[in-house]
């Protein structure tokens, strides 16, 4: 016997909130991935607390429980001091960095939001020590560092228009500028990266969702059985066209993001180029800092670089810094 139209309704709908739902915890787990990874001590302690319940239990049950209850309590309260350490640290560098930045030395300030970056936790507070490193290396006179910096916080946070005009500002000081056209057509090309990949992974799950939805739909006019009459054609080709864009817009997001992990920045004043790695290789061309190349290979010392004119060639290691350090 067919389930009445309305219950599969239902379950239609139930299947978008479990999937919706499981989307926003995917994107929780990876805002949070960093905590978990960057606190080795706290799993140790987890592991000291099961071998406790364990032994316990072989000793005498409640008892050993209560041993690796506290010592599991202990390892909780460990973690969230470490937390605290943490924040503290990254205050403490963060004020430090505003009252040299206000003394002039723009350099020195420079490094300590660089650090302070480097321990934040936080995405949106990380690309704020990142923009304000930009800042003070600019006005510092290292563009190099001043782009990659810039470019990491507009990476964490894509829609901020102060990390923007910070970006475009050095980019024209760098001679990196692009024309309006050149300008429209590579923010096409990564229109993606507007998002940040959370927000891609929920607006693709909401695509999903409303797919399920309009199929629902499509159910209760009378599609599915045989050939579809009436309201049911349309509602049910929306219902594809929905997913495939849902698809479509993953995949592109996949494609442009990989392609995105494979920039860097110059950050010395100028690199010569060479045909080998090594240092009497030929010079094939030179690059100003500032300049964002493809990040190809590394071998013995040197890096494989490609620029957005298809030109390749080798550069000392640490002449140019992948984006991806900084996110």
């Amino acid at each position: 016997m067919k389930a009445p139209r309305s219950l599969v309704v239902i379950r239609l709908v139930l299947s978008t909130l479990l999937l919706c739902s499981a989307a926003r915890l995917a994107s929780a787990q990876e805002a949070a991935g960093g905590v978990t990874n960057g606190a080795p001590e706290t799993s140790t302690a987890g592991a000291v607390a099961a071998d406790g319940a364990a032994a316990g239990g072989d000793a005498g049950g409640d008892a050993g429980g209560a041993v690796g209850d506290a010592v599991g309590d202990a390892a909780g309260d460990a973690a969230a001091a470490e937390e605290a350490a943490s924040r503290e640290a990254v205050d403490e560098l963060f004020e430090r960095a505003v009252a040299v930045y206000r003394a002039g030395d723009f350099v020195r300030a420079m490094g300590l939001f660089a650090a302070a970056a480097e321990l934040e936790r936080d995405g949106p507070r990380r690309a704020l020590c990142h923009g304000n490193a930009g800042t003070a290396a600019a006005r510092g006179n290292r563009l190099g560092e001043a782009v990659w910096h810039l470019e990491s916080a507009q990476r964490l946070t894509p829609r901020d228009p102060t990390v923007e005009l910070n970006l475009a500002q050095v980019r024209a000081l760098v001679g990196t500028g692009e024309t309006e056209a050149s300008h429209f057509t590579e923010a096409l090309l990564r229109m993606p990266l507007w998002l940040t990949p959370a927000e891609v992974e929920l607006a693709v799950a909401g695509l999903v969702g409303l797919a399920l939805l309009v199929a629902a739909l499509w159910r209760l006019a009378g599609g599915g059985g045989g050939e579809a009459r009436g309201p049911a054609r349309p509602l049910g080709w929306l219902a594809v066209a929905l997913l495939v864009i849902a698809l479509g817009a993953w995949a592109w997001d996949r494609s442009v993001r990989r392609a995105a992990a494979r920039d860097a920045v110059v950050v010395t004043e100028i690199v010569a180029v060479r045909g080998e790695p090594q240092d009497d290789g030929r010079v094939l061309f030179r690059l100003s800092a500032g300049a964002v190349v493809g990040d190809e290979e590394v071998r013995r010392g040197w890096r494989l670089i490609e620029t957005s004119e298809d030109a390749r060639g080798w550069v000392p290691l640490d002449a140019v810094r992948p984006l991806t350090a900084g996110s």
